[in-house]
């Protein structure tokens, strides 16, 4: 059962490509702080100029192109609101690995400090895979599992992390 006190947000990427080590840079970060029973109207979305050209295989994911987002601001200037939001809460993420090699190469580039270093982390693919360890643990297979409705709605992103704090909260229902 999700008991503390601890603020939690449910977190959401998208990413330029999977290879954070090459240069591949985040081009969008979507939070929502969530509760046992509900999400909150508290969020952080922002579209982020990656100053680099964004793989095709990024694109077929999440159709953003370079036009999409070179006006937008770049990691630099959400960087401070970014930090502000989920400083010192429990940031839950559907492969959490994935999310914060990038998060933390960014926030390295800026002189900040490692986001496991002002957040803890949860994972919910490891939370899954741990209650369901034959089964596939993508966030449309848990949410199918789960009876969870997967609405058809814009950003991606957020709706990703939506979600994901859904996941979670039904992830620890089934724990207890």
């Amino acid at each position: 059962m999700i008991a503390s006190s601890i603020r939690k947000i449910a977190l959401d990427t998208e990413t330029t490509g999977v290879d954070w080590a090459n240069g591949d840079r985040i081009i969008e970060i979507a939070c929502i702080e969530i509760f046992p029973a509900q999400s909150t109207p508290k969020t952080f979305h922002a579209l982020i100029n990656p100053d680099c050209e964004i793989d095709e295989s990024g694109t077929a994911i999440h159709g953003y192109t370079w036009a999409d987002l070179c006006a937008k601001p770049m990691f630099s200037e959400i960087a401070a609101d970014f930090l502000e939001f989920v400083s010192g809460a429990e940031l839950i993420i559907h492969n959490a690995a994935f999310d914060i090699e990038f998060l933390n190469t960014e926030l390295e580039r800026l002189g900040f400090p490692s986001i496991e270093s002002i957040c803890s982390i949860t994972c919910t693919l490891t939370l899954a895979r741990g209650l369901y360890p034959t089964q596939s643990n993508s966030i449309n297979a848990l949410c199918e599992r789960l009876g969870i409705n997967i609405p058809s709605t814009h950003p991606w992103t957020m709706q990703d992390a939506v979600l994901v704090g859904d996941i979670y909260i039904a992830l620890n229902c089934v724990e207890t």
